[in-house]
């Protein structure tokens, strides 16, 4: 029985690491006449969902002409009949590669954006290494590849609310990065700060966290 045990074992392991990642929804926001975002790089097989946030709600999402991938979410309508309630959505799933063109067909000279689907799909998250602060809260540490960071900082033995005390976002390119943390309005106490990192596609990091002290002005 033993025997038979460790090659059953790897064989449900290799299954789990053989076994396709799942579909990622995107999401992309209308409002003030805006698309956030407009453009986004997804893998073969995600979604992207497009919601009305108001308070404007007279617009649609319609990919251009000719391309592999055709949608609209309000086919046949006139442009003077084109509306949404607030909160409504509407989505599209992305089965070819190559870079999609929409726009809203009521203002198609401002409103229009962009999903770029890979060729090759990206499954592998970013990773964070070596982060550490430096006095003056500078955050160092780096990255495998470009990504766009999260980072939540807590006073450490802070009772009350798990709320972040800050909450901080910005970007990092690939190999050394060295931000200055804005800690303006944060009390001298002793924070840690617990960074994520996503990439282009959506693929988030494992967290990483290292602590700095807030030293009292002067």
């Amino acid at each position: 029985m033993r025997g038979l045990l460790l090659p059953l074992l790897t064989f449900i392991w290799m299954g789990v690491l053989a076994s396709p990642a799942l579909p990622v929804e995107r999401s992309v926001g209308i409002s003030v006449f805006d698309l956030r975002p407009s453009e986004l790089t997804i893998n073969p097989g995600d979604s992207v969902t497009w919601r009305w946030d108001g308070p404007d709600t007279n617009h649609s999402v319609a990919a251009v002409g000719g391309q592999g991938e055709q949608f609209d979410s309000d086919p046949g309508r006139e442009l003077g009949a084109i509306n949404h309630e607030v909160g409504a959505t509407f989505r599209h799933t992305f089965s070819r590669a190559g870079s999609f063109e929409y726009f809203c067909r009521v203002h198609p000279r401002f409103m229009r954006g962009a999903v770029t689907v890979l060729v090759v799909p990206d499954h592998e998250a970013p990773r964070i290494r070596s982060l550490s602060t430096r006095p003056r809260a500078r955050l160092r540490f780096a990255l495998s590849e470009p990504a766009t960071l999260r980072g939540e900082i807590r006073r450490i033995g802070a009772l009350g609310s798990p709320s972040p005390a800050l909450i901080v976002r910005f970007r990092g390119r690939r190999g050394r990065n060295e931000v200055r943390l804005p800690t303006r309005g944060l009390r001298p106490a002793r924070y840690r700060i617990t960074l994520r990192a996503t990439d282009a596609v959506g693929n988030v990091s494992s967290p990483a966290r290292t602590g700095f002290l807030r030293r009292r002005a002067g």
